[in-house]
């Protein structure tokens, strides 16, 4: 079986609800799976189905952000391996029209913006990220380290060349929803 989850974005919003039962069920895997311990990285709608699948609320925004942004990192995502030796303030690529309100219970925020206040967080506990931008861009001024830090966080190798404890093994044993 697979080390981890990958739930990456699409076309459709994670504020939709029931519009589409894709989603639904994805959500409900992404809860289960989020039971049994597995971890998870959500990455843009991918993201926003995680909150969701954590019992946070996904609201749609009054206009859709497509473009360059700015995000800052808060203390907790300057510490965060996702974002490790990346500027505290930095520009993005948004793509959505919904947003996280809060971050799940138990998990932090670790950047934000004027216009996305939950633009990342992290709950390391439970081996969970959500970003709401999607990081395979690298178009932008710090896109390529983004990607490389977030695959490397995927497949999170110890120095011995085997996944770390509890963490997601190699790329190829991610399993991807949408």
């Amino acid at each position: 079986g697979a080390g981890g989850r990958l739930a990456l974005g699409g076309a459709l919003t994670g504020g939709e609800g029931g519009r589409y039962p894709s989603l639904v069920a994805t959500v409900a895997t992404v809860r289960d799976e989020h039971r049994r311990g597995l971890p998870t990285l959500g990455v843009c709608l991918g993201g926003q189905l995680l909150a969701r699948a954590l019992g946070a609320r996904v609201w749609r925004k009054p206009a859709t952000e497509i473009g360059y942004f700015p995000i800052d990192l808060t203390e907790a995502g300057r510490a965060d391996p996702l974002f490790q030796d990346l500027p505290s303030e930095q520009t993005v690529w948004m793509s959505h029209g919904d947003s996280v309100t809060a971050a799940p219970s138990g998990a932090e925020v670790v950047a934000c913006s004027t216009t996305t206040p939950i633009a990342a967080f992290d709950d390391p506990e439970r081996t969970l990220d959500g970003i709401q931008f999607p990081t395979e861009v690298i178009h932008t001024p710090h896109g390529r380290a983004l990607r490389t830090h977030v695959l490397s966080h995927v497949a999170r190798p110890t120095s011995s060349g085997t996944p770390a404890q509890g963490r997601p093994g190699p790329v190829e044993r991610i399993r991807t929803y949408h």
